[in-house]
């Protein structure tokens, strides 16, 4: 069988980070998608072959579908997915 394959939004820190580390110790390969390109490009070269880094806004529909369709891409398969960025409302919740 094949690696799983999984991406991971909100990777180039925080929980996204700790995520993509978690699932590459279990065999996976990850696509680390985030907007912080500079750090996610860094952390693709300290991860080694198993990572892909994307740049990419969640926000932005265009920028979701290059992400699923590069991770599918590149792995060929698809099987988990950490939707753990966040968009920032800064509108009143009153």
């Amino acid at each position: 069988m094949d690696q799983p394959v999984a991406i991971v939004t909100g990777a180039a820190s925080g929980i996204g980070l700790a995520v993509s580390k978690h699932l590459l110790t279990r065999g996976f390969r990850v696509v680390m998608g985030d907007v912080n390109e500079a750090e996610g490009r860094r952390l693709q070269g300290e991860l080694g072959p198993a990572t892909l880094f994307v740049h990419v806004d969640v926000s932005r529909y265009d920028d979701q579908l290059r992400l699923f369709s590069t991770a599918v891409e590149w792995g060929g398969r698809l099987d988990f997915l950490a939707a753990n960025a966040g968009i920032d409302d800064r509108q009143s919740l009153y």
